[in-house]
């Protein structure tokens, strides 16, 4: 339990954050300020408290929102922590092998996940089935450079299946592209599926992409 004065009330407070919103850290907070938006004697109450994450690299302010009961018991409001402010999602880890194929994939991903964070599902889904279209283009054009063009113009569909030889990747681009389009048009065709599986398929396509690349790159160093 955590206490703060303002004025002549002693303020409880469950916890204070035990991580930056921002920087992600573990953190203990400096907490520099309070602002009560709602009192009802007896009945509800919400603070905001102000903090200041104490990492050097980070050092930026930030608000905990709580709200809580007036206890009898205690003759006071428990005030129990709901949500930090502002939140910067953290971005998602990529291979090394896929942030090479597709630096563009990884940018467009990092950015429907912040959509996600932000409950933005509805934008998220989108921003996934670009992410693909981009890993896989890219990767393929990294195998065949002499039919980038004709790669880079062709429906994600197609190249799928015109130009993915492995088995992996072409099953696991194939079934997230089916999901994928599910997220951009208005009849969804996998009414028991959602973005969730969209991001299973997309990382299990990552995988076998990171998976053939490693491959591919010791069979040059250590040829026969």
């Amino acid at each position: 339990m955590k206490k703060v004065p303002l004025g002549r009330k002693m303020w409880e407070f469950d916890k204070f954050p035990n991580k930056c919103p921002q920087c992600h850290h573990a953190i203990d907070p400096r907490q520099i300020g309070i602002v009560v938006r709602k009192e009802v004697v007896m009945g509800s109450a919400t603070v905001e408290l102000i903090f200041q994450c104490p990492q050097e690299d980070c050092l930026r302010a930030f608000i905990g929102l709580y709200i809580g009961d007036y206890s009898q018991h205690t003759r006071s409001h428990m005030m129990m922590l709901r949500a930090t402010s502002p939140f910067i999602p953290e971005p998602p880890e990529h291979s090394s092998e896929v942030r090479a194929v597709s630096p563009q994939a990884v940018a467009i991903y990092r950015e429907a996940a912040a959509a996600e964070a932000w409950n933005l599902k509805e934008i998220a889904g989108c921003g996934y089935r670009k992410a693909l279209e981009f890993l896989v283009k890219d990767y393929c054009v990294s195998l065949d450079v002499e039919h980038s063009d004709d790669i880079r113009k062709k429906l994600l569909g197609r190249v799928i299946d015109e130009h993915v030889t492995d088995e992996g990747i072409k099953a696991c681009a194939k079934r997230a592209a089916w999901l994928g389009n599910d997220e951009t048009h208005y009849v969804r065709r996998w009414t028991d599926m959602d973005v969730a599986n969209l991001k299973d398929l997309l990382a299990l396509t990552e995988s076998w992409i990171t998976t053939a690349e490693r491959t591919r790159s010791y069979l040059a160093k250590m040829e026969e």
